[in-house]
């Protein structure tokens, strides 16, 4: 099983109203010309999901790679509570974009059209699991990664309260790329539910 480190252990708390955010091709590098930020992804997610219980920058985006820019919604509190990440990541780890390099990382690996989708399965009183999908965008991937519902097997097979397209119409999102439009980075900038830094925190320093 991977462990990126980025997520707590949570269980399923809330069944929540989710709707599926506009689609794409995928093959985009993201609409606009204004450079993607953690705010402007994580509108994306509320725009997707709803309000949830507050929004951040992800921590741990060193496992995507340099550059990487990471968003986090948390439905819940942090330890029981379901968290859906929203990634723009230029080079991240083959596990994530290859089933052939999954094979040895994940529990489970198909391609569901132009998307990887992967997960990993619970370990009881330890870790629920997670599942990830991977969707090209140029030269970059867009990453959207479920945790807190037990995943006991192939997730589309499972009812989970943000589904594998759900998490699909996220990744390939148009607004979801390195770029994306102004109304994104406006509406993420008007995030009441945002709490900490506005860089992702492997970044602050640098």
């Amino acid at each position: 099983m991977r462990s990126s480190g980025k997520f707590v252990v949570v269980v399923p708390m809330l069944v929540l109203a989710v709707g599926c955010g506009p689609g794409g091709s995928g093959a985009g590098p993201g609409d606009g010309g204004e450079d993607v930020t953690p705010r402007a992804l994580a509108a994306v997610l509320v725009d997707a999901l709803g309000e949830p219980t507050h929004a951040q920058a992800s921590e741990g985006v060193d496992y995507y790679g340099d550059g990487a820019v990471a968003a986090t919604v948390v439905f819940g509190d942090d330890f029981a509570g379901e968290q859906v990440e929203l990634v723009v990541a230029g080079d991240p780890p083959e596990e994530l974009t290859s089933c052939e390099a999954a094979a040895d990382e994940a529990d489970g690996c198909e391609e569901v059209g132009d998307a990887v989708l992967t997960w990993d399965e619970e370990e009881p009183e330890e870790d629920p699991g997670t599942v990830t999908v991977a969707v090209p965008k140029g030269d970059a991937w867009a990453v959207a990664t479920e945790s807190g519902p037990s995943i006991t097997g192939d997730p589309r097979d499972l009812d989970l309260t943000v589904s594998v397209d759900d998490l699909l119409a996220l990744a390939r999102d148009p607004r979801v790329g390195p770029t994306t439009t102004a109304a994104a980075v406006a509406a993420g900038d008007a995030l009441g539910a945002w709490r900490g830094p506005d860089v992702n925190p492997d970044y602050a320093d640098g």
